[in-house]
């Protein structure tokens, strides 16, 4: 028995309006219908997600086959489902499956997540002027009804009474397909698409809001009005001659009629046709096809192979001359069969593919587009309406003749799974860095990802100076602070200061230059969680320094001895602990009276060796602690220099430093907290073991090390390594330091990769001026107006191995604060004496009481 379908489809459609905005008739969701959309014709698709990461912006060829994989995978399961009748491909087509891609490009205003914490924080940062992309790839697969679907002789009847009383096949009967190839799906790793997903894909054409819109057909584009009164206003603009306006919502379908992919790898961003069409900002992108297993391409080949031999051998025969691209399409089937016939096989093959793209904004002239692309571009005249309604989900419209096949590797290698995406999964705890700067997407930081995952702890941020990094770390430390968590950043840069960005947060800030009088701040006695290491820690400070000469070797029990008696009896730093043991006699004058001429020698020393049991430790709040070294001067020894052959003062600045590493760690120990060490080459120089034993300890002490570094090499080479999971690569001028960067990050340096790495922020312009340089990842500023142009670009590589350039995003309020540029410097100077000066004209002024009758004070 024949069963009947009501067609919702005017006959003359290709040459009319659509009846429908859209072909969805219905959208299921749970149990087994979970993604199943039915047509207005009654056929219903399977809907399924294909997971996105990055192809173009892979950190090696590996992580973009990776990418291609599930999308591949998914075709190939397709393919394996025809039953081919007898290897023609006349008798099996009906077999195939049917398929639609989608590539979704939607340009969208970022908005903070609103369960974020620092929401509205960030929202005042990034007003609305901040573009981010909605993309999406979801692959449909017509099915294939059964009566019943399956289920037995009660739901056939049920099944054949539906289709009689309403037109239209009951859903029940795709159950037995659906589940069929939704395992398939699954196998290939595809998901259910979200909500948000299903939106922008159905309603492509209007931003993802609703797929009824006013749509205004011209002969080669389509306006696009989201009111009533906006298409009326552009009626009447029509009726009275005048142009509309440049600003109108418009789009421009186009069709693919050839992709030049002979010979191309998988890994040339030749290949990646489909992120070339995306990247000209093509709003949508969909290949219809149908799914043919390899045998019968096989087969096809040779059949054609054959004609084009019989062909050749006939005009020879016939003494006409024999054509070269006839030659030439010969030797080239010949080599694509034998691929097919080789011992691993070939792929499936999509065959009467349709390419249909639409383009944001009026495109004049595609083929001028289609220059440099691998994709040749066709306008589709007259026909602009027609051929948007093949881009809608469930759509069984073909407008397109531009018809071709190819190797399902084409498709899965195009780019089409593309998405410049990296960092950890945004939730409560993470901060904002910026955005990608191929698809704008946030790029999220969460501190205590690494030790939630059981992972290395320690995050490197390489820039040479200038290149932005401190700034950048003190706009991750201001937001982890609004959300009441505590940070420390250590400055060991003389005349440093980042006090204005610290304290607008309620931070707080101590100066070495001050701190030395501050008895005893980083005391190994005061910051140690046990007394034991407390006596440990200070005992190898002192042996470290040296006051006693040649005979501090001898000396090493007695110090140790000395000062385990003080802290018995009550010691609470160092200096009281020495005084104890010497006045009892546990400890000689020759032991500790070099110690305190030291003291008062070396004012400095006093930050790590207090005296008076009444001082107070180093404090760290739920905020920022900037520690800096003001006007002090930390004289350190050349790199690589012996402990021995370092002068006493270096050896006092080397303990100096040792102590605020592990002394900060240790006072946000089981808080969660980030200890922020800028120019790390400082610390790795002065104290690795230190900083070796933080990235030992992260972990079990609930801390986030982050190291600021212009040199990438001391990283390497005090064997770090091994604690190091992620980090951002920021411009560097330096090669071998750049190379370095991309070793620890296990990034391939290749040219390109390099040259935007090193690259200087400007170039030589006409006249002897300069312009700026797109290919550097340097801060780009607008050498006239000095407007920001684009913000410094950082390779982040996240705890998932992904490598992605990242635009680093800081509001301009904090900008303002934090900057270190010499402009900014001194505009923020200028503001804060003009402010000052305003306050001292308020102070001298009489004040009048109003309405008191006290009259004038």
């Amino acid at each position: 028995m024949a069963r009947k379908t009501q067609s919702f489809v005017q006959e003359d459609f290709l040459h009319d309006t659509p009846f429908f905005p859209t072909y969805v008739r219905a959208r299921f969701k749970g149990g087994w219908k979970d993604g199943l959309i039915q047509d207005v014709n009654g056929g219903v698709w399977l809907c399924r997600a294909v997971p996105m990461s990055p192809v173009a912006d892979a950190k090696s060829v590996q992580e973009m086959a990776d990418a291609a994989e599930p999308y591949f995978a998914a075709l190939q399961e397709l393919a394996d489902m025809a039953k081919p009748t007898g290897n023609r491909r006349g008798l099996s087509k009906a077999s195939y499956r049917e398929t639609k891609a989608f590539v979704v490009n939607l340009p969208q205003w970022w908005v903070p997540p609103v369960e974020h914490p620092l929401a509205g924080y960030l929202a005042s940062g990034f007003p609305g002027n901040r573009e981010t992309r909605a993309r999406a790839l979801i692959l449909t697969v017509k099915l294939k009804d059964t009566v019943g679907g399956g289920g037995g002789i009660n739901a056939i009847i049920d099944s054949v009474v539906q289709t009689f009383n309403e037109d239209t096949l009951p859903i029940t009967d795709f159950k037995k397909d659906a589940e069929l190839v939704a395992e398939a799906m699954s196998r290939a790793g595809l998901r259910l698409p979200t909500d948000d997903e299903f939106r922008w894909t159905q309603a492509w054409w209007n931003n993802g809001a609703a797929p009824d819109v006013y749509l205004m057909p011209r002969p080669d584009c389509v306006h696009v009005f989201p009111s009533a009164a906006d298409a009326q206003a552009a009626a009447r603009a029509l009726n009275e001659g005048r142009d509309l306006s440049p600003n109108t919502p418009t789009i421009t379908m186009a069709a693919v009629s050839d992709l030049d992919l002979q010979y191309i790898p998988g890994e040339s961003s030749k290949a990646w046709w489909v992120t070339q069409l995306v990247d000209q900002d093509a709003l949508m992108v969909t290949i219809s096809a149908k799914v043919e297993p390899s045998v019968v391409t096989r087969h096809e080949l040779r059949r054609q192979h054959r004609r084009n031999e019989e062909d050749i051998v006939e005009r020879k025969n016939q003494q006409r001359a024999e054509r070269t691209e006839q030659t030439d399409h010969a030797a080239l089937l010949a080599q694509v069969e034998a691929s097919y016939a080789g011992p691993v096989g070939a792929p499936a093959t999509l065959t009467d593919v349709s390419i249909v793209v639409g383009f944001n904004g009026y495109v004049k002239d595609l083929a001028a587009l289609s220059i440099g692309m691998t994709a040749t571009l066709s306008p589709l005249f007259e026909r602009q309406r027609a051929v948007m309604a093949e881009t809608m989900l469930g759509s069984n419209v073909r407008v397109n003749w531009h018809l071709t096949e190819f190797p399902i590797q084409v498709a899965a290698y195009s780019g089409a799974p593309n998405l410049a995406t990296v960092g950890d999964k945004v939730s409560p705890t993470t901060l904002l860095m910026g955005f990608s700067e191929r698809d704008k997407q946030p790029c999220w930081f969460d501190p205590m990802a690494a030790h939630d995952m059981d992972t290395l702890p320690i995050t490197v941020f390489a820039g040479a100076t200038g290149s932005g990094k401190t700034v950048f770390g003190l706009w991750l430390l201001d937001q982890l602070a609004r959300t009441n968590r505590p940070s420390v950043l250590i400055d060991p840069k003389p005349e440093s200061d980042h006090s204005a960005a610290v304290l607008a947060t309620g931070g707080q800030v101590y100066s070495l230059d001050s701190l030395e009088t501050s008895d005893g701040a980083f005391d190994p006695l005061r910051f140690s969680r046990t007394a034991a290491d407390g006596i440990a820690i200070a005992a190898s400070m002192l042996q470290s320094i040296n006051p006693w000469g040649k005979r501090g070797d001898d000396l090493a029990v007695d110090v140790i001895s000395a000062l385990n008696f003080g802290v018995q009896r009550g010691a609470t730093c160092t200096g009281q602990a020495l005084q104890i043991a010497l006045a009892e006699g546990a400890a000689s004058a020759e032991l500790v009276d070099p110690v305190f001429k030291l003291l008062d020698a070396m004012p400095l020393f006093r930050a790590c060796f207090g005296v008076s049991p009444q001082a107070a430790p180093l404090r760290m709040f739920n905020g920022i602690t900037l520690i800096k070294v003001g006007t002090a001067d930390l004289e350190l020894p050349s790199p690589g220099t012996p402990p021995r052959e370092a002068t006493l003062t270096q050896r006092v600045s080397l303990a100096l430093i040792r102590m605020m590493v592990f002394g900060s760690a240790t006072a946000l120990s089981g808080r969660d907290g980030v200890v922020a060490l800028d120019e790390g080459w400082i610390f790795l120089g002065a104290g690795p073991a230190e900083v070796e034993r933080l990235g030992r300890l992260a972990r079990s002490m609930r801390i986030s090390p982050m190291i600021f570094t212009q040199r990438v090499t001391d990283a390497l080479n005090a064997g770090l390594r091994g604690y190091i999971a992620r980090g951002v690569i920021l411009p560097i001028e330096d090669e071998e330091e750049a190379r370095a960067a991309c070793e620890l990050f296990k990034v391939d340096p290749t040219p390109e990769r390099m040259a935007r790495i090193t690259a200087p922020a400007t170039l030589g312009a006409a006249g002897g001026g300069v312009a700026p340089n797109f290919n550097s990842m340097r801060a780009l500023v607008d050498p006239d107006t000095r407007e920001v142009l684009r913000g410094t670009i950082g390779l982040v590589s996240d705890l998932s191995k992904r490598c992605i350039p990242v635009e680093i995003a800081l509001p301009q309020q904090f900008l303002a604060l934090a900057s270190t540029n010499k402009a900014d410097m001194e505009a923020r100077d200028a503001a804060r004496a003009k402010a000052e000066e305003v306050r001292e004209q308020a102070k001298a002024r009489p004040v009048t009481l109003v309405g008191s009758g006290a009259g004038i004070w």
